[in-house]
């Protein structure tokens, strides 16, 4: 005889009820298990998304900042290989029948420069690790691209963090500054060609 004819019907449905009380503790042990881990990693990958914020936005300052202050010495950096004079501290386009208008690209070099020397002025982990995160980073390297209307400004820093057993990296971050960078240089370009073909041209306009 089988063993389930020899149970009684009372003790199959206590079985049974057995059997479900067991298979929700499991299934809730492997729920809390899995929402452990979810919100931790959640935690560390909303750290992540409001550190990615942070540097975004230092780029953006930084990059405002060197645009204007580059702007002083005529869109230069290190203005001691340009061609200035005394009375005005800033790089000169036309001397002396030399054209002397720098192209987007050594512009895009300068602000580059000015990004590495600066970016890290404005970058501070402190806030982060007193949360309890570790943070590492490796070099940054930006990357500017001035256009007609706007500068586009990217930059490779690899960065992870972690927060106990949860760790994450990211690398990549880009903004853009509404100027116009590159319509301003054309523009200056134009005046100076002017100039150079009549040195006694005037833009009254």
């Amino acid at each position: 005889m089988k063993l389930g004819v020899m149970l009684k019907k009372g003790q199959v449905t206590y079985l049974i009820i057995i059997a479900i009380v067991l298979l929700i503790g499991v299934a809730f042990l492997i729920y809390f298990r899995s929402s452990s881990q979810n919100v931790s990693g959640n935690i560390v990958a909303e750290d992540l998304s409001i550190l990615k914020l942070y540097i975004t936005q230092c780029l953006y300052d930084v990059g405002e900042e060197g645009v204007f202050n580059l702007s002083h010495y005529g869109g230069y950096y290190d203005s001691s290989s340009v061609v200035t004079l005394s009375q005005f501290p800033t790089a000169v386009y036309y001397h002396k029948g030399d054209i002397l208008v720098p192209t987007r690209a050594e512009l895009e070099i300068e602000l580059e420069n000015f990004l590495s020397d600066n970016l890290m002025e404005c970058i501070d982990f402190e806030v982060f690790e007193e949360q309890g995160s570790k943070i590492e980073y490796g070099a940054l390297v930006p990357d500017v691209l001035i256009l007609d209307e706007k500068v586009m400004l990217t930059l490779q820093f690899p960065v992870s963090i972690t927060k106990g057993t949860q760790k994450q990296d990211f690398s990549a971050y880009n903004t853009e500054l509404k100027i116009r960078y590159g319509h301003n240089l054309d523009l200056a370009q134009k005046i100076v060609n002017k100039i150079a073909q009549n040195p006694d041209y005037r833009d009254l306009t």
